[in-house]
């Protein structure tokens, strides 16, 4: 498979570092996500003939065509949403093809092992969750939101980008495929580069995580100046140790000791606030402790965090501040203890 130039401008575009990443790449979405995430997935919303959105009949020249809807999943979150359609003569020519697709990546089972197959340049546009297609759906919407654990107007607040792209098959249009992604998806450019010293251990620059038995928590220990590549990616593994110790039906926690952290960015605050917390949130953790440092610039990145998340979180994640770690475990204890009882009286 052959692919355009990207004649694509930076500057037409405001979208977050991370998701312009993922915009302006050009190759499979399922072997990135498979980089990035534990887990891939696709869960297909629907697939039939219907009716075309505006940038869809301007470049099949259709009004309605096959459509095939889907969720692309990583770590079992809906990170894109992904739309294909195809005009009506090319699904009936390769009508068992589009039909068995099912769960499958169509750009690795249909589109990039075929050498005859081309790609166009992208098409960008931002746009708001409720004027996705699937939307309208009241079954998609709920399944979205209980992913998510955030409340509608959360979602409906945020705003989305995609990239539109066409394949032609010997120079005649095959399909065209728009992808929205999601601000939880992790940056594309996410390295493999922790080492784990145990199944509950793992080592980073300037940064140790840890996973607590006795108080089912990850301890997130800041040693030193991060980067803002080498933050984030700090936060996603120690989502991924969280995942695989998690307990089902059992509460997990999350303890930031900040003592030796320095200043971090109001973008990477905001970052945490918006896009870590959500998917923190998606597996479970509801409660969050720091142990705060010992400087002022780094009390100063905390309280950004604390006061952004406490402005779109509503009551969905409660974070709380202690002076030693030993005393942030005693309150999970204790938040464990009441979780407990409740489930005695249920």
């Amino acid at each position: 498979m052959e692919v355009s130039n990207n004649l694509f401008l930076e500057n037409k575009v405001d979208a977050p570092s991370y998701i312009f990443n993922w915009l302006t790449e050009v190759k499979k979405l399922s072997v990135a996500f498979r980089k990035v995430y534990s887990s891939f997935a696709v869960r297909v919303i629907s697939e039939k003939i219907d009716h075309l959105s505006d940038i869809e009949r301007q470049i099949l020249r259709t009004d309605i065509a096959y459509v095939r809807q889907v969720f692309l999943l990583g770590d079992n979150i809906p990170q894109v949403y992904a739309r294909v359609a195809v005009p009506l003569p090319v699904y009936v020519k390769n009508k068992r093809k589009f039909d068995t697709l099912r769960t499958q990546p169509i750009g690795e089972t249909l589109l990039y092992c075929n050498p005859s197959i081309t790609r166009s340049e992208f098409e960008y546009s931002s746009m708001s969750v409720a004027s996705l297609p699937f939307y309208q759906n009241e079954i998609d919407k709920i399944l979205l939101r209980d992913y998510y654990q955030i409340h509608k107007d959360t979602l409906l607040n945020t705003k989305l980008w995609s990239r539109t792209s066409s394949f032609f098959e010997h120079n005649q249009m095959y399909l065209a495929i728009t992808e929205t992604f999601f601000p939880t998806i992790v940056p594309s450019d996410q390295e493999n580069y922790v080492s784990a010293k145990d199944s509950h251990t793992i080592q980073v620059k300037n940064g140790i995580l840890e996973y607590d038995e006795e108080t089912s928590c990850v301890i997130a220990h800041f040693l030193g100046y991060m980067t803002s590549k080498e933050f984030r990616n700090f936060l996603n593994e120690g989502l991924k140790l969280c995942i695989k110790h998690k307990q089902k039906g059992k509460p997990i926690y999350w303890l930031a000791d900040t003592r030796n952290h320095s200043i971090q960015s109001k973008e990477d605050t905001d970052w945490v606030a918006h896009n870590w917390n959500i998917r923190a949130l998606s597996i479970g953790i509801k409660h969050v402790a720091f142990v705060l440092p010992e400087n002022l610039f780094g009390e100063l990145s905390i309280k950004n965090y604390v006061k952004e998340s406490d402005r779109i979180a509503e009551d969905h994640m409660v974070s709380a501040t202690f002076e030693t770690i030993d005393k942030a475990k005693a309150w999970f204890k204790q938040l464990s203890t009441k979780a407990d009882n409740v489930e005695k009286i249920l």
